[in-house]
């Protein structure tokens, strides 16, 4: 409730000092970005799961690594904001290994097997 009587700047700025110490740089380079074009769509408006569902909306163009990663970062957001979470799962599918060529991992083998006959020696 404390978070639902703070102003947008007061609010996303106690957010980003909270994330500041648990996200990599880039990681929390690219939520502050996300999150700045979210406190800029609000306006003084405060944070609803339903303008969140409409901002989110903007990016349906976008791959679909790029709108599950916009998804967390929002719906991280609205659980420290008001304990709920956002009505949207986004499946990202496993995506399978480049192509090896044969070759390398006959190599890759060979490189074992050499490993394991110098272990035991």
């Amino acid at each position: 409730m404390e978070n639902q009587t703070k102003t947008n700047g007061q609010l996303f700025n106690d957010y980003y000092d909270l994330i500041t110490n648990t996200h990599t740089p880039k990681s929390l380079y690219e939520a502050r970005r996300l999150l700045d074009k979210f406190q800029a769509f609000l306006g003084q408006f405060p944070p609803t799961t339903e303008l969140a569902i409409q901002f989110l909306s903007q990016f349906k163009d976008r791959k679909l690594n790029t709108k599950a990663r916009y998804t967390h970062v929002l719906g991280a957001f609205f659980t420290y904001y008001n304990g709920e979470k956002l009505p949207i799962k986004i499946r990202v599918p496993k995506i399978l290994p480049q192509y090896v060529p044969s070759e390398d991992i006959d190599r890759l083998i060979e490189s074992v097997k050499t490993k394991k006959a110098t272990r035991r020696a």
